[in-house]
């Protein structure tokens, strides 16, 4: 009951350091994902758990091609092992998010999700409970994300729908797609995928904090509630604060601390089940 898992992104340390607490985090010790042949580091984790206790963790192997890795625990976090390479073929992934359906009614419980970013496109792979397979990458979105679509998220919601977020960079939108089969397919909103709204700034922008080398990355979180009289699924992103000069990747401040181009935190939120999204916010 007092066990937590964390990770940390170090490209100078290989393999990935992993953090684990058996006190409610009062107490950390430390261990490490075990290497895996080609991979000169591993970056981008991500952690989770399925009710059986076992911990799962993804991270990016990077090497001569970047891919998926998937790891799993049984000694809440002490030890891994070297599970899957989920991302199947592909060979310039980024960002892997994981969640696991928790809920205790929902038919697709421990359902393991993953998604990220493959040279433009998002993917989605399940894995049915902690003693099934992973699937093969599903692509979630389409013709209607130009560029890349790194920085997405999953979810799910107390009846087991699935819930995948995604930016679409070069004409800085936000997308979501659902699924009511556990992940195996993603229509359920129609298609092509819904748009949630548009942004501001493009995937990456520049902020005083950030520059010179790095800048400020336009990601999306997202969560879902459904009851028997409500369907809720919510956004939120970090994007330029919009207005008059702050509304367009030009108007960044860069290095300026003294620019009246501000960042904000942005929510907007669907009450049909992705189907419709309020005006930002």
């Amino acid at each position: 009951l007092n066990q937590i898992i964390a990770a940390s992104n170090n490209l100078s340390f290989n393999p990935q350091a992993q953090f684990y607490s058996s006190d409610g985090g009062l107490t950390w010790s430390q261990t490490n994902l075990p290497a895996v042949a080609g991979d000169a580091n591993q970056s981008d984790p991500a952690v989770d758990w399925t009710s059986d206790g076992t911990a799962w963790a993804l991270t990016v192997g990077v090497g001569s091609s970047n891919v998926v890795r998937a790891f799993k625990s049984t000694d809440a976090g002490a030890t891994w092992t070297f599970d899957a390479t989920i991302s199947g073929t592909q060979t310039n992934v980024d960002k892997p998010m994981l969640w696991v359906d928790h809920s205790p009614s929902s038919p697709y419980k421990d359902n393991i999700y993953a998604l990220w970013w493959n040279s433009g496109p998002t993917f989605v792979a399940r894995r049915a409970g902690p003693g099934g397979t992973w699937q093969a990458p599903l692509q979630v979105s389409g013709s209607e994300t130009t560029g890349g679509s790194d920085g997405g998220d999953i979810k799910t919601n107390t009846h087991g729908d699935v819930f995948a977020f995604w930016p679409s960079e070069n004409d800085q939108k936000l997308f979501v797609a659902k699924s009511t089969d556990g992940g195996a397919s993603f229509n359920a909103l129609g298609a092509p995928p819904v748009k949630i709204a548009d942004t501001f700034s493009s995937f990456l922008y520049h902020v005083p904090a950030d520059e010179p080398s790095r800048g400020a990355l336009l990601y999306i979180t997202g969560g879902a509630y459904r009851t028997a009289t409500q369907d809720m699924v919510y956004a939120m992103w970090m994007d330029l604060a919009g207005g008059a000069g702050c509304n367009a990747t030009s108007d960044e401040p860069g290095t300026n601390v003294s620019s009246t181009c501000k960042t904000r935190i942005w929510f907007s939120r669907s009450s049909d089940g992705g189907a419709h999204w309020d005006a930002p916010i």
